[in-house]
């Protein structure tokens, strides 16, 4: 695994895990 991977991998898990909490939010609002 390299370096640039493991970046674009932890990239992806933060933009998912921000879009879901936008989601929860906008559905509270």
């Amino acid at each position: 695994m390299n370096r640039k991977v493991i970046k674009v991998v932890v990239y992806i898990m933060l933009i998912s895990m921000v879009l879901s909490l936008f989601a929860g939010a906008a559905t509270f609002l």
